[in-house]
């Protein structure tokens, strides 16, 4: 292969309408230069080879395809009943067909870009472990058959996230349509509340189509979380308003939904962000002092509310009405004596729960943690299944996605609505990471939050690497 010829003619502006004629002409590549981005978007290389790419732009259809997973997620196949799309543990087969047929898409769309679906894959290694040892469990695990069954569902949400990031390039397009689709999804809720109150309230909790107030919560919590970065990266005060205004609407929703952690991580979200955002963008001894301060600043309101006599106890008290968090200390002090019998490798990815057996030889009958599908704490749920090996993994990709994702909102070279889906992300990365202490939220397959993540986590290496591919495609240019 020539070299490319690094002759950059910045006069002859080329605009969509010629893209589908690009072809014809003789080695020419259309090339993105953030350097002359106010003078002329476009211009033209020699080169060696017809390549046409346009950098950090998406196929109109990347959207629709990322709107279609995230909403099948959220509404199934059977809204405003009792039954969802969260709560299957892969044995649905209509469930099982519709997560086929979107990882056959993603399969297709990774064979027609291999080059970038292999840098895609080499960047997110730690991801790739986690699922590797995920798999590997499957050798020891007590029922085989459904843990095959459930780490295939994993791992088919992983291709289709893969497949979705190598498609939406933009994360302004991610951005947009995490709003239009979390919109979309509270107005039905909203409307079920007002239309089908029969089917939308269960005990005298808002669920609206979803099955349970837990599920409900999160998916208010994202909803609410979206909206607010959206209002607070907005650039024009009507939609500023128009932002605000739907983040109340949504908290609201939250509120009727007695959803206590999803309400209590909606509060604590936007503080958590802005403390890691300010650390982030700061420098040297400034970032050391700030991470100091804030220390300083948890460990004297800690020490306030000792004083004040407001302990643990009664924390759990006013939060959760009992001193158990609604059962869980129970149900935690059993799972701690399942620990320990495999607590290096785990007891076996999907051969804990719902096995069609009762999970505890002690009395729990009478409470919800007797048929609980959960440890209802996401980092005692992977040591329980994939032992400290397991949760060490899983955490090398939370650690990692957060980090990329705090790298990207730091980036003052960023448009105003990239940088809002990169923030986006952070504050996504954190409420999972929060809610996974009280709810299990990660690689969960068809779980909201879990799809969420692994979603996301290739969205931020995608970004990542687009980021650092774009300086040495200029270079190289110029």
């Amino acid at each position: 292969m020539l070299p490319t010829l690094a002759v950059t003619v910045h006069t002859i502006p080329l605009t969509r309408p010629l893209y589908p004629f690009l072809p014809t002409l003789s080695r020419l590549a259309v090339v993105y230069s953030p350097a002359i981005r106010n003078s002329v978007k476009y211009g033209l290389i020699v080169s060696s080879d017809i390549v046409i790419s346009t950098p950090g732009k998406s196929p109109h259809w990347s959207s629709w395809l990322l709107f279609a997973a995230l909403f099948y997620v959220v509404v199934g196949l059977s809204p405003f009943s009792r039954s969802g799309i969260l709560d299957t543990s892969g044995g649905d087969t209509s469930n099982q067909l519709a997560w086929g047929v979107m990882a056959a898409v993603s399969l297709a769309i990774a064979a027609n870009n291999w080059a970038d679906t292999e840098r895609l894959l080499r960047r997110s290694w730690p991801l790739l472990l986690a699922l590797g040892w995920i798999t590997t469990t499957i050798l020891w695990a007590p029922y085989q058959d459904l843990s095959i069954r459930r780490t295939g569902a994993l791992i088919l949400v992983a291709i289709v996230g893969m497949g979705l990031a190598l498609t939406c390039k933009s994360p302004g397009a991610f951005f947009r349509t995490m709003v239009v689709l979390s919109g979309a999804i509270m107005t039905l809720n909203i409307f079920g509340l007002i239309a089908l109150p029969g089917l939308s309230y269960i005990d005298g909790a808002a669920v609206g189509m979803h099955p349970h107030k837990n599920t409900a919560g999160q998916v208010s919590l994202v909803a609410y979380i979206v909206w607010f970065v959206a209002a607070a990266t907005a650039r024009h005060t009507r939609w500023r308003i128009v932002f605000s205004g739907g983040t109340l609407l949504w908290f609201g929703f939250l509120v009727l939904t007695q959803s206590k952690t999803s309400l209590g991580i909606a509060v604590l979200t936007p503080f958590v962000m802005a403390g890691t955002y300010v650390v982030a963008r700061a420098q040297g001894l400034v970032r050391s002092f700030l991470i100091a301060a804030i220390i300083a600043g948890f460990t004297f309101v800690w020490w306030v509310f000792l004083g004040l006599g407001v302990t643990v106890e009664r924390f759990a008290l006013l939060i959760f009405g009992d001193l158990t968090f609604t059962g869980r200390t129970d149900l935690w002090e059993y799972l701690w004596g399942e620990v320990a019998r495999r607590p290096l490798i785990g007891i076996g990815y999907g051969s804990f729960w719902n096995t069609g057996l009762r999970f505890s030889p002690i009395d729990l009958a009478q409470g919800w943690a007797a048929t609980a599908a959960q440890a209802h704490n996401g980092y005692l749920d992977l040591i329980l299944k994939t032992g400290y090996i397991g949760l060490t993994l899983v955490m090398l990709c939370v650690v990692r996605s957060l980090y990329l994702a705090v790298g990207l909102a730091s980036n003052p070279e960023a448009t105003s609505e990239d940088k809002a889906a990169y923030i986006l992300a952070v504050a996504l990365f954190i409420a999972i990471a929060l809610m996974n202490f009280m709810e299990s939220s990660y690689f969960r397959a068809f779980h909201y939050l879990s799809v969420q993540f692994l979603f996301l986590y290739f969205f931020v290496e995608r970004w990542s690497e687009r980021l650092q591919q774009e300086p040495e495609a200029i270079d190289d240019g110029s």
